[in-house]
């Protein structure tokens, strides 16, 4: 099986090595910055510094799965319809209803006092109501349906790592095995969403998110014993897939690569919130995903740039459209929409700027969950073909 040099130096230095040293020093400042008006200063600069890196890596990893998932014809459009036709719309149809509603009382509402009905059903505290309009509570329950939806998906991206490189290094993971490492990921993104839940339960008057201004996410209050639950899951799932280790070597002296196993234990330095490292969470940890994701998708892409003189023209190009596009469906077209329509001033929130980001970031899980399957030609010729 071939290798693939450029994914394992970015998947083993960049995305783990780099993750995992920059959680440790950040952690150890995290201990002194209280402490340290100058510690205290550098921590405020990780926001503006992955800020800036994100216009160049974290928005072109968006853009370019909205090539993968619509450049493949009608034939793949139908196959996946609901991922690439029927979510898209759904969430354009809730922006717009937030738009135009964002100052209408909740309560004239006969559908809220149905969801009501059923969260109380549920025994969820949640109620549509609690930040008076239904703009707002609509924001914020995308919000909430982005967190679930990227704890899935950066899951999802890790176990598809490790996938390939199971191929890269015959490591002969058994289906059995491959089903233990997949549930023990999901079990850690569902413990991740159950601990995010527990935080914003203990905000008086709603959480806000940095990254959203103006925007009040209202808790869940979802009963304590699911935490309990998930954590338990989490613990007992990531023991299995030791155990998987473990009983390989004894039984094949058979050993991961240093590239699966730092590919596989990145993702809990990420997600185990040992420390308040909220700067860390928000603005590195997307970071680190997105800069996994690119150079899957450049072997993908190479198969259609031909090998001549203008081939590095072609890489820059599209790196430079790539850039370009992100700045503008992330940056300057909702922060215009907002400042033209005075939604920043007049509504208080910056409701186009959250819109278009919470809606990619939502879309970007569906699209990926459809283009990146071993089991299409396309993928296989893209990832192991030379």
């Amino acid at each position: 099986m071939p290798k693939s040099v450029s994914t394992r130096f970015f998947d083993f230095w960049l995305f783990g090595g780099a993750s995992i040293v920059l959680f440790v020093f950040m952690a150890t400042g995290n201990y002194f910055r209280e402490n340290s008006p100058l510690m205290q200063q550098k921590f405020l600069l990780v926001f503006p510094v992955f800020s800036l890196l994100s216009i160049f890596c974290n928005d072109p990893h968006f853009i370019i799965s909205y090539r993968f998932g619509y450049s493949r014809g009608f034939g793949f459009l139908g196959k996946y319809w609901f991922s690439l036709i029927a979510v898209p719309t759904l969430l354009l149809t809730l922006y717009v209803a937030a738009y135009v509603y964002f100052d209408s009382d909740v309560s004239q509402f006969w559908i809220v006092q149905a969801a009501n009905s059923f969260f109380e059903f549920l025994n969820l505290t949640y109620r549509f109501g609690g930040t008076a309009t239904l703009g707002r509570e609509l924001l914020s329950l995308s919000i909430w349906i982005m967190y679930l939806t990227v704890g899935w998906h950066y899951s999802k991206q890790i176990y598809g790592c490790l996938m390939v490189y199971n191929k890269f290094d015959d490591y002969q993971l058994s289906r059995a095995d491959k089903y233990i490492f997949k549930y023990s990921l999901l079990f850690l993104a569902l413990y991740q969403f159950m601990f995010l839940s527990k935080i914003m339960d203990q905000s008086a008057g709603g959480y806000q998110d940095p990254r959203y201004s103006g925007i009040q996410i209202l808790p869940l209050g979802l009963p304590h014993w699911l935490f309990v639950i998930s954590k338990i899951l989490a613990i007992l799932s990531f023991g299995a897939v030791i155990a998987v280790m473990m009983t390989k070597f004894f039984k094949n002296k058979k050993l991961p690569s240093p590239t699966f196993v730092v590919a596989w234990l990145s993702i809990y330095f990420w997600w185990i919130q040992i420390f308040d490292l909220p700067e860390y969470y928000y603005m590195a940890v997307p970071f680190f995903h997105s800069l996994q994701y690119l150079p899957f998708a450049f072997k993908m892409e190479q198969k259609n740039i031909p090998l001549n003189r203008w081939t590095l023209t072609q890489v820059s190009l599209r790196l430079i459209v790539l850039v370009i596009l992100g700045f503008l469906f992330f940056e300057l077209i909702p922060s215009t929409l907002d400042q033209k329509l005075d939604t920043d001033v007049s509504k208080t929130a910056w409701i186009f700027m959250t819109s278009f980001a919470v809606f990619i970031n939502i879309h970007h899980f569906f699209i990926d969950s459809t283009v990146w399957r071993l089991e299409q030609p396309k993928v296989l010729m893209g990832l192991f073909k030379t």
